[in-house]
């Protein structure tokens, strides 16, 4: 729904970013690499963490187990951790033109960035270590946290104590 809304109400974007609710995103490290990299919205781009030998949970009290029905293959395809990924518009157009003829997997980042990236002969593009992510700790980001494009509070103890520039700030 996302991508149809942006193909719909957004002609005239360039990028999508795509981010869950917990990662914060430093938007000027994102401008910069994407003019430094000189990214133009009419080039294939999905930029991310890739996950590529990654299989189905088949454990059936895990939250994310997914049956032989749903998915019968060892492996999915490569597809992005779900922190955040960056599209290009056109990589956007094809990824929703991929899901017109794909039946709905409810894995959304493995249905979005894997199998229909995968049908629209999308590759992936990773992201080098100090763009991922820092974790919201202090014994990750006690280096520079300016080097990080992504941070990520994973844990929900670590919601209580955001992390700025070495001052721990309470919500």
């Amino acid at each position: 729904m996302g991508l149809s809304w942006v193909a719909n109400s957004c002609l005239d974007v360039k990028f999508v970013l795509n981010t869950n609710d917990e990662t914060m995103v430093d938007p000027f490290h994102m401008v910069y690499f994407l003019e430094l990299r000189k990214c133009q919205e009419n080039a294939d781009l999905l930029y991310c963490s890739t996950f590529y030998d990654q299989g189905p949970e088949r454990n059936p009290s895990d939250k994310f187990f997914v049956t032989y029905k749903e998915f019968p293959y060892d492996r999915f395809p490569p597809h992005c951790d779900g922190f955040a990924y960056i599209i290009s518009y056109s990589t956007a157009f094809k990824i929703l033109e991929a899901a017109k003829e794909t039946p709905f997997f409810w894995l959304d980042v493995v249905f979005v960035t894997g199998l229909l990236a995968l049908k629209a002969a999308i590759t992936h593009t990773d992201m080098p270590a100090n763009h991922t992510y820092n974790l919201m700790q202090l014994e990750h980001i006690a280096g520079d946290i300016r080097s990080s494009m992504f941070l990520v509070a994973k844990i929900p103890a670590l919601r209580a104590h955001w992390i700025m520039h070495g001052t721990v700030l309470h919500r």
